[in-house]
C-alpha cells in the first residue's frame, strides 16, 4: 500500500530529513519517491532502512556506482539534484558517504550556487529606461 505525506523541507535541513526518513522506515514506511513536497512511501513493517541524501547536479554513472559499491541503493531524486539513498538499517558496516566536514561544506556551496543561479535567472533586472 502506498502512503503519501506532505512535508515542507528546506535544503539546509538535509540531516533532519534523513533522520525523519529513517524514523518513518522504522515505523514500516519506506520512501519510494519524492515530488513537490510529497513523500510517497511503500508500507512494509518487515523492513527498516537508514537514509542518506546528497546534493549533486548532473551526476555521472560513477557517482551512483560509488554509492552502490559502498552499500547504498539509489531510491529517487528531486529536481535532478537531491538524490535519496538507503541501506538496510541492520548493516553496521555501511557508512555515510561524503560525511566529512569538507564534503558537507562543498555540498552546501553547490546548493548555494544552484539556488543563486535560479534566483539570477528569475529576477528581472530593471531597465535603464526606467531610471
Amino acid at each position: 500500500m502506498t502512503v503519501k505525506k506532505f512535508r515542507l523541507r528546506t535544503a539546509p535541513d538535509i540531516e533532519k530529513e534523513e533522520q525523519w526518513l529513517t524514523e518513518m522506515s522504522r515505523k514500516g514506511l519506506h520512501l519510494q519517491k519524492y515530488r513537490f513536497f510529497t513523500y510517497h512511501f511503500e508500507e512494509d513493517p518487515t523492513k527498516s532502512y537508514k537514509y542518506q541524501i546528497d546534493f549533486r547536479q548532473g551526476p555521472k554513472k560513477d557517482y551512483f556506482q560509488l554509492y552502490k559499491d559502498a552499500g547504498w541503493e539509489h531510491v529517487t531524486e528531486s529536481i535532478g539534484t537531491f538524490h535519496y539513498f538507503r541501506t538496510d538499517a541492520t548493516r553496521s558496516d555501511v557508512q555515510k558517504i561524503y560525511s566529512d566536514s569538507q564534503s558537507i561544506q562543498d555540498s552546501f556551496v553547490r546548493m548555494r550556487d544552484f539556488y543563486l543561479s535560479l534566483f539570477d535567472r528569475r529576477l528581472p533586472l530593471p531597465s535603464r529606461e526606467g531610471l
